[in-house]
């Protein structure tokens, strides 16, 4: 996310276990939730909600609490790792360009047949 101004989260590529999927774990220097949207309440490991990111590079876009409010859906397993599995929002930002996952998701099924 270009809000955030640094990485969330890293993967490790060179690991004999690979993440099937995950976006890795945390960074340093930051902190995250999944949060249930209906509740605002943060969610157990394996279930799925809005991530909110917290940093000291994060200024925009954040709440009272300095929750940055991500608009993806993802979830923690239990050993810490992050998977991001949807958007609460159906328009992707990407290099300026406001991009609608249907369209994104309609382009892939063509090259892949």
């Amino acid at each position: 996310m270009t809000e955030t101004g640094r990485p969330i989260s890293f993967g490790n590529v060179r690991t004999d276990t690979p993440y099937s999927g995950s976006a890795g774990v945390l960074a340093p220097g930051v902190e995250a939730q999944i949060v249930n949207l209906g509740t605002m309440k943060p969610l157990p490991p394996l279930r799925r909600g809005e991530i909110w990111g917290i940093s000291t590079t994060t200024m925009e876009t954040i709440d009272e609490q300095g929750w940055l409010h991500t608009g993806d859906i993802g979830y923690f397993d239990d050993k810490g790792r992050l998977y991001v599995v949807d958007r609460i929002k159906e328009l992707i930002k990407c290099k300026g360009f406001q991009v609608a996952p249907a369209e994104l998701e309609e382009l892939l099924l063509l090259i892949l047949r």
